[in-house]
């Protein structure tokens, strides 16, 4: 597949419970609607009976309606050799189903490629359209050309030295998972020994506006670093309402400003895991129910932020930037204030899949 989401919930519709309504709303306005205004012939009168964005949002928690359409409950049963072919600009929609669909199908040959840049213009060139033929050939007309016994990921690393690797497996064997802890200076190594907090207040919280970050930088790089894998985030947090949104983004700062990297998102009321299927780096959430919050007590969130491949250069920093929204999810009107914690008894921190140079 190419942009292979593979669960409708996670990947498209509700992002760690948050109603993602940049792409359902937008597709289907210019996809369904405006290709069915009245046209010679008429389109058929069951066109656009099915309510899309309604009934997605009508279905606010993960069971049956998504799980028998979502090929993440059924990828063992896959019979055929399988390309995965991802971007990993496609944050909020497909990055997360190419990747984990492609883990998850062992059984078969298997191919993953994630892309950088323009994906969709990437797709349209020759160098991959020559690939593709190859993959076709092998599988389809029985060629042995060879394409099973390469390396079977090949990814593109953005950031500093930005280019194409091959790798022998997803996710990499020599990942070492690196901890950098929330602390009163930012980022870094050590677990600070007092508690501290910060808070977000967000007296008319508008999805239309910005509602403004609690921000944590490392100290400059005194090595170029690379993250490729997917990344968590603990974080210990209290608010004064029943329901905490956490928004996170991952940069990358430099001298010439900052660059996003990727992104996660977690409604602290359904911070339930889901143990058989989450990860040191990856946890998953059953989103079965809510658990609302008690105002003024502090809660352990995991956060699971969406899969990257980036190389921060020396001197760069890593920013890690925490909010109650962004423009691209839907949480309704509300006021109030969040707060986090980290240090002492808080431990809230960042699992990074660093890469040895």
């Amino acid at each position: 597949p190419y942009d292979g989401l593979v669960d409708i919930y996670r990947d498209l519709a509700w992002h760690g419970g948050l109603f993602s309504q940049e792409f359902v709303a937008n597709w289907a306005a210019r996809q369904i609607h405006l290709n069915n205004l009245p046209f010679e012939p008429a389109p058929p009168s069951n066109v656009m009976d099915f309510d899309v964005t309604g009934t997605l949002i009508r279905q606010r928690f993960d069971g049956p309606f998504y799980r028998a359409r979502s090929a993440f409950w059924r990828l063992g049963e896959i019979e055929v050799p399988v390309y995965s072919i991802g971007a990993w600009e496609k944050v909020r929609l497909h990055t997360r189903g190419n990747v984990l669909g492609y883990e998850n199908i062992a059984h078969v040959p298997r191919k993953l490629l994630m892309l950088g840049g323009d994906a969709q213009a990437t797709f349209h060139t020759e160098p991959l359209m020559r690939e593709l033929r190859r993959w076709y050939d092998r599988w389809l007309k029985g060629i042995h050309n060879g394409i099973e016994r390469e390396p079977p990921v090949r990814i593109w690393v953005q950031g500093k030295n930005a280019g194409f690797r091959e790798e022998n497996e997803w996710p990499i064997a020599r990942t070492r998972v690196t901890e950098l802890y929330l602390g009163p200076e930012g980022l870094g190594p050590e677990r600070p020994a007092q508690e501290h907090a910060r808070a977000l207040d967000y007296p008319r919280n508008d999805f239309l506006r910005d509602m403004g970050s609690v921000v944590f930088e490392s100290a400059p790089l005194d090595a170029d670093t690379e993250v490729t894998g997917p990344i968590k985030l603990v974080l210990f947090v209290g608010s004064d309402q029943r329901e905490a949104d956490i928004a996170v983004t991952l940069a990358d700062k430099g001298s010439a400003g900052s660059t996003v990297v990727t992104r996660g998102w977690q409604k602290a009321s359904q911070r339930a895991l889901e143990p058989g299927l989450s990860t040191l780096l990856r946890p998953f959430h059953p989103h079965g129910s809510e658990e609302p919050l008690e105002p003024g007590d502090v809660y352990e969130v995991e956060i699971e932020i969406w899969p990257t491949s980036w190389r921060f250069a020396r001197g760069n920093r890593i920013v890690l930037l925490l909010a109650n929204g962004d423009r691209t999810h839907f949480y309704g009107f509300k006021a109030g204030r969040d707060t986090y914690h980290f240090g002492g008894r808080y431990p809230s921190r960042l699992l990074l899949p660093v890469i040895p140079a």
